[in-house]
Order: C-alpha cells, then structure tokens, then sequence
C-alpha cells in the first residue's frame, strides 16, 4: 500500500513518528506530501491521503489565504485522482484564533472530502454529528498512540521528587493560548505551598521576553525558555508531582501531552477535554471544568489547593495515580493495536 501522511516533517513531533514509524513497519510505503501533489505521475500510484492538522493556516490574512486556496486545490486534485481521503481530527478549532472564520469553512471542506474520519476522543462524535449532516458514517474511534517508549527514561518514571512542596511542571512548546499567564497568575498565590517549572520554548523572542517579565516578583516559578530535547523531558518529569494544562477548551479536544504525562507515570491537573473525558476513572486525574476566564482562575485554583492538600495527606498519592495511569495508556493506547487499527481503515477504503 502506498501512501501520503500529512505533515511529513516528524522531526519535532512524536505522535508522527509513531505512526507513521508503525505503517512503515507492516509495509506501508509513504511519499512526501509536498513532493507527491507536485508530481501527477507520482500520485498515480497514491492510494491513500491521512491528513493531520491540514486545517492549520499562516499568521497573517495574506499568508491564510494563500494557504486556503492551494489546500483546497489540492483536496481537489486528490478528489479528482480517486485517492482516499483519511482525517485525523486533533483540535475542536485551530488554537491560533487569527481568521477562524477562514479555517472553520476549511474545516468544513476536509469533513466533506474525507472518506473516513479518525477521532481519538469519543466526545469528537458527537461533535461532528452536531455540526455536519451524515458524517457519522465516515467516523472510526481509535485511540490516540501511548509515548511510552518516546523519551527514556523509564527506569526512573516512578520516581518521585523528595520536595515537601507541591512540585508542578508545564512542559511543552510556549504559546499564547496556553494559558501561560494564567498559570502564572494562580501558582503565584501559592507561594509557600507550590513550585511551577515551565520548561520549553517559547514561540518567540518577544513572548519569551514578556513572560519574563511577567515571572517577576513570583519567587515559586522556575524558567526553562529553551527547547527541550525528547532525551532530556524524563529529567524534567522526574521531578514533578504532577504535569499542569490549562487549556482553551475552545479549541482543545484531544491532549498527546496528557497521554505523554500519563506514558511517564504522570497524573495531570487538567480542564476536562476529551483524552480526560474518555478516561473510565476520574479519580486518578485532578479535572475541572470552566466556562469563562474567571472561572478558570477559581478552577485552577481550587484543582491546585486540591493537590496541596492530597501530598500532605499521603506523600505517595501521585506515584500511585501515576503508574495507574501508566498501565491504562499501555493497555488501552497500545501503539500495536493503534496501527492494526489505522491498516484496517485503509484496507476497508480500497
């Protein structure tokens, strides 16, 4: 079987490389996206199109509608050649807000092509069958792949850090709709009680700046703004009771942060989004739900107090939620019975 899997670039981006690491085990050959649609003869022998965030556009109106147009030409092609179209939804909405009208009718046009539709959060069906008349039919739920064999470190996942204090970690890449500030924010009136070590790259030079500045005169914040090798994530995990993600439920849905946290023997202080929702016991997870910013803040709040509260009462409580965890994405998220899964698909297409 050959195929094209969108992004083909899988250098910073591990749920990719897991994926696309698994098809090309069992035989599957994979063309280079950009180099595929560019080249009529190549695309002959295309049999299947997976697109990953394909909904994702530029940073500027001009950029956006560039973009738009040569997707759509492009789903076109593929239309017109008989490829299958396979769709990962990932996000509720693109997290960059910019045009969303724009990638909301983009959206709408990859439900339209896709002759199947991957979700990886069971709540996503009934969010496309609100928005878009008989796609329930195109709809296979496979669960999202586990990170367990990702980032090294495994002989120590289970260790935990000596701290008597609350010890958060925010690890990933550094963008406004993070929530960076927010976080900030709520730690900050913890001061005694909690430490929050943000580790990775900002998105910019200027946002990395304003972030500094917004981290003075907050003692219990630990900086990290540098880019954080898969190599050295498990030294950062180590010593965290528990990984913190104040997402946007706006856009968010599906968190390979979350199942990373949880690969790591990791629970998480969460919204609950949809890898929270899929989840069969809640109590091994600190969830909160909100609907405005402010109730965020209190949210937060409240879900962090929690924390504080469960160590003093029992210094284990976190390693044994976390290797709970552990053992529900390796059973569950099995990375084997993933790909079997995703093979099944596209053989049934053909």
């Amino acid at each position: 079987m050959k195929i094209i899997f969108f992004p083909t670039d899988h250098s910073t981006n591990r749920y990719g490389a897991i994926i696309t690491d698994g098809l090309k085990k069992r035989g599957i050959i994979m063309f280079p996206f950009e180099k595929a649609s560019n080249n009529l003869k190549l695309l002959k022998h295309v049999q299947i199109l997976h697109l990953n965030w394909y909904e994702s556009l530029g940073k500027s109106t001009i950029i956006d509608l560039k973009r738009f147009m040569g997707k759509v030409f492009k789903l076109g092609l593929f239309k017109l050649l008989r490829i299958k179209i396979v769709w990962t939804m990932h996000n509720l909405m693109p997290h960059d807000q910019r045009n969303i009208r724009l990638k909301k009718y983009l959206i709408g046009i990859i439900v339209r092509c896709a002759d199947k539709i991957i979700i990886h959060s069971k709540v996503s069906r009934d969010i496309l069958n609100e928005n878009y008349i008989g796609v329930d039919k195109k709809i296979v739920y496979i669960p999202h792949p586990n990170y367990i064999d990702s980032y090294g470190g495994l002989n120590d996942q289970f260790v935990m850090t000596t701290s008597k204090k609350l010890e958060l970690l925010f690890l990933g890449a550094i963008k406004p709709y993070k929530n960076i500030e927010l976080l900030m924010d709520v730690v900050s009136e913890f001061k005694n009680d909690v430490v929050l070590t943000i580790a990775g790259k900002p998105e910019s030079l200027s946002y990395k700046a304003s972030l500094i500045r917004y981290a003075e005169n907050k003692p219990n914040l630990v900086l990290h703004f540098n880019f954080i090798p898969d190599s050295e994530i498990h030294k950062y995990v180590r010593e965290c009771d528990l990984l913190v993600f104040p997402y946007d439920i706006k856009s968010s849905l599906n968190s390979g942060s979350v199942i990373m946290s949880f690969s790591m023997g990791r629970s998480v202080i969460c919204p609950e989004i949809g890898t929270i929702s899929d989840l069969p016991n809640y109590g091994q997870v600190l969830v909160y739900k909100y609907r405005t910013n402010e109730e965020h803040f209190d949210q937060l709040k409240s879900a962090i107090t929690k924390a504080v509260e469960m160590k003093r009462t029992d210094i284990n409580i976190f390693r044994n939620m976390g290797m709970a965890l552990f053992d529900y994405v390796k059973k569950v998220h099995d990375n084997d019975k993933v790909i079997n899964q995703l093979i099944k698909v596209y053989d049934d297409l053909l």
